[in-house]
């Protein structure tokens, strides 16, 4: 939600900054371009990880109510991001715009980081390994690690490319992007 929010709360500010800068329109819409770029690299991770996420931490019960949350999130950045950011652009400039951004990705992020829980099943598995390790005196192991060694170049160069070929090849993917492109852009054509 806060990726989504923070492309369309940005357009809150642009009349501001045509002001405050003397720039063009479309220099100012070309930030929202860059910024749904970014979206498409490091922002989209949570739509494509999340359903395994909240199969992981929630139980069979409250999946339902986690997998509608996870759902609303997107549909509800691209709404509340233009009032919030035309609220504050307003009132206060586009530098409240900004700092509300930051200030709410780095609550979301402490947020985050203190209280969500680990998920990744290799990580948790060397965790185990090496506490039974400590307890028994043994030497325990996690098996993915026993079967081979670990390719750096291989992972690194795997997941650089997994990303492009899940826009390219798959069809919700793609929807998303254009569907999260188009619903930023909105909001500029109205200033």
């Amino acid at each position: 939600m806060a990726v989504a929010l923070s492309s369309s709360a940005y357009a809150g500010g642009v009349p501001d900054l045509i002001r405050e800068f003397h720039a063009s329109r479309e220099l100012m819409i070309a930030g929202v371009s860059l910024f749904v770029v970014g979206f498409a690299f490091f922002g989209s991770s949570p739509l494509a990880n999340a359903g395994g996420t909240i199969s992981d931490v929630l139980d069979a019960n409250q999946r339902g109510l986690g997998m509608a949350l996870f759902a609303a999130a997107p549909f509800l950045g691209p709404s509340l991001g233009p009032i919030t950011g035309g609220f504050l652009g307003e009132a206060a400039g586009w530098r409240w715009v900004e700092g509300y951004l930051a200030i709410l990705s780095g609550v979301l992020t402490l947020m985050i980081a203190f209280f969500c829980a680990e998920t990744y099943a290799p990580y948790l598995l060397r965790q185990r390994a090496a506490k039974l390790s400590g307890l028994t005196g043994k030497v325990y192991r996690y098996r993915g690690d026993a079967k081979k060694p670990l390719d750096v170049k291989a992972l690194f160069k795997s997941s650089l490319l997994r990303p492009w070929k899940f826009l390219l090849f798959e069809p919700i993917v793609i929807i998303m992007t254009i569907y999260t492109a188009v619903s930023s852009l909105i909001p500029l054509l109205e200033v």
